[in-house]
């Protein structure tokens, strides 16, 4: 009977031994190193430079030399508008200080007979012009009732803006459907990464969720892309709008042909009293008072001249700095009002990282501070910055302070506009002892990790402090030699065998 039962016994013990192996277990040992903790706030791409270009006077553009994307140096010119009006006006201004002149020379000098032809001929001139100046006008007049093509403009571009209205509308609804999603997606991937931190679920499961989450992130980006673009379209439109209401209510074209117009009938005007003067002082002779009047006449004349010859200069458009071309709002043979927009340029080759930050960030952060930059359209691609500007006081309505970081831009494939993440360090310690997280149970309630002592799992309570990435700062509980279970440590008590492997 014993021997039958010694085969039994065998068979028992074996089995055992199967059941109370050791489990296998990864370690690692504790490291000195430094250690960051970094708040991320969202933030955006702003040119160091960026200028709304304005006309200095009014017209109908002639040309346009640029378009949205080129590169210009300073100084270069961008468009031009009309000049016909002006040189006109030029024209009889140097008229008028030849005729100035003359005056002047003849009351200074005297007139020979030569000297009365040459003024009779200028009286003759001037009359000419002031007849010719006075149909002008008419025609003109006559002209500026007719006001049908503005209104055309007008209705075409209240459509556009009530489309553009309606897309931004479309943008905002995607949007919140897409951070609604996001929430949802969220909530059930923290549900899930608790549960395969548990072993309940599934490593499928996991990364199922996982990509569901990632993918209601880039969602809510794209959403938010487009409804940027959505109101800068609104904001051409209304631009645009704007500029249409402005020309039917006010038309520029023809108030402008009219008001040179009567600006030239005035000189015409003048010239020809300025030229019946000097007639008849020609023939009467001058005093010392003429001659003092006839050089102030001449001194204005002159003045005028100078000041026509800048507003000609005026109507060639260029480019206040060296940058690239974002907008050209205006093409040739449209009209634009002294002041209007006409083209939009930004410098890139360094860039503005604008973000606004509470004020419990604000002491954390001084101007000439480095931080990190993400650009979240190009993934893990990292850059430095330096805090260039921190508002002064708070935004009363989002209770919120500025924060201006500047970098540079050398490749120039960063946009203005562009979304990015700004990471501003809250607490560092330069020795830290650290863990990588996932050796550590229980990390947000009972931080706690197992250690390997005599081929045994011992619990070792813990302190944290600063948490950055995957790794934690261990503040009491160990003395930095131990051999911290980081893999198999879930289902593990105290005293449990266990067998480190590689």
């Amino acid at each position: 009977m014993k021997n039958k039962l010694l085969p039994v016994i065998a068979v028992f013990l074996i089995l055992s031994g199967l059941v109370m192996a050791a489990p296998p277990v990864a370690v690692v040992e504790p490291v000195v190193r430094e250690i960051n903790n970094v708040r991320i706030v969202s933030s955006r791409i702003e040119p160091v430079e960026d200028v709304q270009l304005s006309a200095k006077s009014g017209g109908i553009i002639e040309e346009v030399y640029v378009q949205v994307g080129d590169y210009v140096k300073k100084g270069q010119p961008l468009l031009k508008l009309e000049q016909d009006d002006l040189k006109i006006q030029l024209q009889q201004v140097e008229a008028a200080v030849q005729i100035a002149e003359a005056n002047y020379k003849l009351l200074r000098d005297g007139a020979s007979e030569e000297d009365r032809r040459t003024v009779e001929a200028a009286y003759e001139q001037a009359l000419a012009s002031y007849e010719a100046a006075k149909e002008s006008l008419a025609l003109v007049e006559s002209a500026y009732q007719d006001r049908t093509a503005q209104k055309q403009q007008l209705i075409a571009a209240e459509t556009q803006l009530r489309a553009a209205e309606k897309q931004v509308q479309l943008a905002e609804e995607n949007l919140n459907q897409a951070m609604t999603g996001l929430a949802q997606a969220e909530k059930e991937y923290e549900r899930i990464k608790y549960l395969y931190a548990e072993n309940v679920a599934s490593k499928n499961q996991y990364e199922m969720v996982e990509t569901q989450y990632k993918n209601a992130r880039s969602m809510v980006e794209s959403a938010k892309l487009a409804r940027e673009q959505a109101h800068i379209s609104l904001q051409g439109a209304r631009e645009g709008y704007l500029l249409a209401e402005d020309n039917y209510n006010n038309p520029v074209q023809l108030e402008q042909q009219l008001t040179a117009a009567r600006s030239q009938l005035k000189i015409a005007e003048a010239n020809v009293e300025m030229a019946r003067a000097n007639l008849e002082k020609v023939r009467k002779g001058a005093r010392v008072e003429e001659l003092k009047i006839a050089q102030a006449n001449l001194n204005q004349a002159r003045a005028s001249l100078e000041q026509l010859k800048k507003a000609l200069e005026d109507t060639v458009i260029k480019s206040p700095i060296d940058g690239v071309i974002a907008q050209v709002y205006f093409s040739a043979g449209e009209i634009v009002g002294p002041g209007t927009p006409v083209a939009n340029i930004v410098n890139l080759e360094q860039i503005y990282v604008t973000a606004s930050i509470t004020e419990e960030l604000l002491f954390n952060i001084e101007k000439g501070q480095k931080v990190t930059i993400r650009v979240l359209a190009a993934g893990k691609e990292y850059l430095e910055g330096t805090v260039e500007y921190i508002s002064p006081v708070v935004d009363p309505r989002t209770q919120a302070f500025t924060l201006k970081v500047l970098a540079a831009n050398p490749a120039g494939r960063l946009r203005g506009g562009m979304f990015t993440e700004l990471y501003i360090p809250v607490a560092e310690n330069k020795a830290a002892m650290v863990l990588p997280v996932s050796a550590i149970l229980d990390l947000d309630r009972n931080p706690h990790v197992y250690v390997v002592e005599e081929g045994k799992a011992v619990k070792k309570a813990l302190e944290t402090g600063i948490i950055a990435g995957d790794f934690v700062e261990i503040l009491r509980g160990l003395g930095g030699n131990e051999k911290v279970i980081s893999r198999g440590q879930y289902n593990l008590e105290e005293g449990t065998r266990v067998e480190v492997v590689e």
